[in-house]
């Protein structure tokens, strides 16, 4: 497949440096350092695929309808690819792009990966005989996964900080409880005209019991998508109390800019952008919230591709008077 096939503004590809073989065996037939062209939208396909067993399933199912449902531009040579992949081959082709691209460690592996994953479509999409010869299979096996259990009770953290430190080093996302709002309100009580006034803090009944006792469905979506929970410390629902707690769970709203918006669940990608608020804090909408996290991230992820860097300007060189 040329690199002219992937052209066109949707499907735009990074161009990166094949690895050299290190096998017994067939040798693909481009030469090493040459330049191989990844869809942008296969990628993010893949993406998805390997982030989540729903959408792992959906994808070898029809892999054309989950990029729709997940709003997944394709261009029309990655569309014909994914129309001829075998269901077999495209499960090889996730399983080694979660090896290279859902690890800690990138750089030379995500770009072997990657061009391994653009070669067998390439190859076995456009029905080439697999070679066979070697002292070992060309492609591997593609390893069981056991379904990710899901849990009674969430795994909560308290911390922020270290919640994101866990969300870079393996690509998750944060989910953020703040069942408390940031300032309180007065409210007047007692007949017409008189001084009654009660100054409460805005609190959601859900959330705070989401906190203390847990959830099934939550809990089990929080499971498949993989997300790492948050909640405050038990002060920072005490605004009369002026606790370390309490002014760090304020400062933390304000800083992401939903102070105004709580009580709310929030989720960040694993730099700490804000990827979706969600201020209907009932058990019905924060499950699907946290359904569409996987097709967030995936998005999140293909984003961070590195732009290439545009021509330093053109100097005048230093001339001797």
């Amino acid at each position: 497949m040329s690199a002219s096939d992937h052209s066109d503004t949707h499907g735009r590809a990074n161009d990166i440096e094949a690895p050299v073989p290190t096998i017994v065996g067939p040798r693909p037939e481009t030469e090493p350092g040459a330049s191989i062209s990844v869809p942008r939208g296969m990628e993010k396909l893949l993406t998805l695929a390997g982030l989540n067993e729903e959408w792992k399933a959906k994808t070898l199912a029809d892999p054309l309808g989950a990029a729709a449902e997940a709003d997944i531009r394709l261009s029309p040579s990655e569309s014909a690819i994914l129309k001829t992949i075998p269901s077999k081959t495209l499960g090889q082709m996730i399983h080694s792009f979660v090896g290279a691209r859902l690890t800690p460690v990138r750089g030379a592996a995500l770009a072997a990966g990657t061009a391994a994953a653009a070669l067998l479509a390439a190859t076995d999409g456009l029905g080439r005989a697999p070679a066979t010869e070697g002292m070992r299979p060309d492609t591997p096996q593609e390893r069981a996964t056991a379904a990710v259990p899901s849990p009674d009770q969430i795994h909560w953290e308290t911390s922020l900080a270290v919640a994101l430190a866990q969300a870079a080093a393996s690509n998750r996302v944060v989910m953020v409880v703040c069942p408390y709002g940031a300032k309180p309100v007065s409210r007047r009580t007692g007949p017409p005209f008189s001084m009654g006034i009660t100054v409460e803090l805005p609190t959601s009944r859900f959330l705070l019991e989401l906190c203390r006792n847990g959830n099934e469905s939550v809990a089990a979506a929080v499971a498949r998508a993989k997300l790492i929970a948050v909640k405050p410390p038990d002060d920072a629902g005490n605004p009369w109390n002026d606790t370390d707690g309490r002014k760090a769970y304020v400062a933390m709203l304000e800083k992401y800019k939903v102070a105004d918006a709580a009580p709310l669940v929030f989720f960040l990608a694993p730099d700490g952008t804000v990827l979706r608020q969600e201020r209907r804090v009932s058990e019905r909408n924060i499950a699907r919230a946290i359904e569409a996290m996987p097709a967030l991230l995936a998005r999140w992820m293909a984003n961070q591709a590195r732009a290439p860097q545009p021509a330093p300007p053109a100097t005048r060189g230093h001339t001797a008077k």
